[in-house]
């Protein structure tokens, strides 16, 4: 099946749409993607191996009629972080395709033929309808955790705060909460936009710290450390997938409204957001919690989510 996948990814942004693209294209059999991304870092090898248009986004209607003119794909697939209001109509008018968009807010219309929102956001529990799948139901987890067997040894806070940290969490991450925890090891795992910190021997003067490069992989990580602190995007559903109860801060207020929701739920612990993230708090909780970590069981989300969206693609396309 062809189909044409429309993305942004940046600094700014983050590479959780990508990511969730490129999960989801792994159920789909005999998926030929078409990549039209719209970013600050073209030459990024996230990029690498895939068929990709860069596109500015400026006449992005036009561009992506022309795209779909050529390319001929049986779905559009849109996730973009927001939607301005009648783009999808205009563009289902110029592509003459059928259209699935995936959402973080709650601003989709009824110009797509299917609609995705797969976080904790307010209200998801009563938000489907035959059209729009809503909730962790459908969260789109990578094949490689769905293999994870946690180590039955544990050792060490894996800390991630996204593809590109835009609110260079790491730094006051290791200002605020490493040298609090002498006792405790963290490996913190950096994204291809990850931002070079404005002092790099602020990474290695902390001797329980060890940060990671962006090639090495998360998922291994994932499955040997005993506790997480992560960020409020796609890392929060996966390690809630696995078992853990981690400790999240937000980078924005979406992020926010799905921490807090899935806190609500007793699925992590959330420690505010932007300037107002409790760093010491958050410390508190890893000293007191190392020794015995929480846990959580595999139910809330089961890893199923991708087989659900990719059974209902099927009668959208063609």
């Amino acid at each position: 099946m062809k189909l044409v996948i429309r993305l942004d990814v940046s600094v700014e942004i983050g590479t959780g749409h990508w990511r969730r693209m490129c999960n989801l294209l792994e159920f789909i059999p005999g998926a030929e993607p078409v990549f039209v991304i719209c970013t600050d870092d073209c030459s990024n090898h996230l990029f690498s191996g895939s068929k990709v248009y860069f596109v500015p986004d400026s006449d992005e209607i036009q561009t992506l009629a022309e795209i779909c003119k050529t390319e001929q794909p049986a779905l559009l697939l849109l996730d973009l972080l927001t939607y301005a209001p009648g783009y999808v109509e205009q563009l289902k008018r110029a592509v003459r395709r059928s259209i699935v968009s995936f959402h973080e807010f709650q601003d989709w219309t009824e110009f797509s033929d299917l609609v995705i929102n797969c976080n904790t956001f307010t209200g998801f529990e009563r938000a489907e309808t035959t059209k729009v799948l809503a909730g962790p139901r459908y969260i789109i987890l990578n094949r490689d955790i769905l293999n994870i067997r946690r180590g039955t040894d544990p050792s060490g806070v894996l800390v991630t705060f996204g593809g590109s940290d835009p609110s260079r969490f790491a730094e006051q991450f290791i200002a605020r909460v490493v040298p609090q925890c002498a006792e405790v090891p963290f490996i913190l795992h950096t994204g291809p936009f990850f931002p070079k910190p404005r002092d790099w021997n602020v990474l290695t003067r902390c001797k329980n710290l060890r940060v990671t490069s962006p090639v090495d992989s998360v998922f291994d990580l994932m499955g040997s450390c005993r506790m997480a602190v992560t960020a409020g995007g796609n890392s929060m559903y996966e390690f809630i997938y696995l078992g853990f109860n981690p400790l999240v801060v937000a980078h924005n207020a979406r992020q926010a409204e799905f921490a807090r929701n899935a806190a609500k739920l007793g699925l992590c612990q959330f420690y505010g957001a932007g300037s107002n993230v409790e760093w010491e708090k958050l410390a508190a909780a890893v000293q007191h919690q190392y020794p015995r970590p929480p846990m959580m069981p595999p139910s809330f989300i089961d890893g199923l989510g991708a087989k659900r969206i990719v059974d209902r693609l099927a009668p959208v396309a063609p």
